[in-house]
């Protein structure tokens, strides 16, 4: 069989060559075997067409249960996808709407989404406030970022991280701090939160809590820039100059000259 002598490194072009092997048993009315083989290709490398293909054959051999979990698992892959898609398009638009009034079409993306994709709507909040942020109006990024304080964990966590950010820039390490920990507190597995944290110890000159957290953040975003830059700085401040030659040997790796 063909599939036996492709190399399992070449795993798209084995799930393509399963597609049509499943397509085949569809055909010679071998529902079972291909509700196996597309199985397997969702479990694997799942796509849109793989998952109708799947509900078909639970329909056909009567797997009533099965065919329900896949159809929910086909509505939510599909609008996952058509989510991403649809904030592409936002962060896209919203600056070029408007030229001379960029805030003007930032309002109205986020208006359009808010009825029928509010997640996109406040995603889209947060690229305003990072817009605000680029045109060094930390004010008006604090005030849109300030409201997300009743949102969502995940949304919490990413304005927050941004507030920690801005408010270590304008020299406030008090609510720096306050803002990092909260977003860690929300979203331990950001790389950016902990950096922020990271930054607010390396100013209070807890330099080892500090390389902690860069070392975390490195752990979740192996190329996470900051983390590798800061960690050769608080190398270098608590005198291990071979491992801050180490961090910027990375850092020099991974950032084109």
């Amino acid at each position: 069989m063909a599939l036996d002598q492709i190399p399992n490194t070449s795993k798209e072009i084995r799930f393509n060559i399963k597609k049509n092997i499943g397509s085949a048993q569809i055909k010679l009315g071998h529902y079972q075997d291909a509700a196996t083989t597309f199985e397997d290709i969702m479990e694997g490398n799942p796509d849109f067409q793989s998952g109708f293909n799947l509900i078909i054959c639970y329909y056909a051999i009567g797997e009533h249960e099965k065919m329900r979990r896949g159809l929910k698992a086909e509505i939510r892959e599909r609008q996952k996808k058509a989510s991403e898609f649809i904030l592409a398009a936002a962060k896209l638009c919203a600056p070029a709407l408007d030229k001379k009034d960029w805030l003007a079409g930032y309002n109205w993306v986020i208006d359009a989404m808010k009825a029928d994709h509010e997640p996109i709507a406040s995603e889209m909040e947060i690229c305003k406030a990072l817009h605000f942020l680029k045109n060094k109006d930390f004010d008006k990024a604090i005030e849109v970022l300030k409201a997300f304080e009743k949102k969502d964990p995940a949304l919490k966590a990413m304005a927050a991280t941004n507030l920690s950010f801005l408010y270590f820039v304008e020299g406030d390490y008090t609510q720096a701090d306050k803002f990092a920990s909260l977003a860690v507190r929300h979203q331990r597995y950001n790389a950016k939160a902990l950096v922020n944290k990271g930054n607010c110890l390396y100013v209070k000159n807890e330099c080892e809590r500090a390389k902690e957290l860069y070392l975390e953040a490195i752990g979740v975003e192996a190329d996470c820039i900051e983390a590798i830059f800061n960690l050769g700085l608080v190398n270098i401040k608590i005198g291990v100059l071979n491992e801050a030659l180490q961090a910027f040997e990375k850092l020099h790796s991974i950032v084109p000259t």
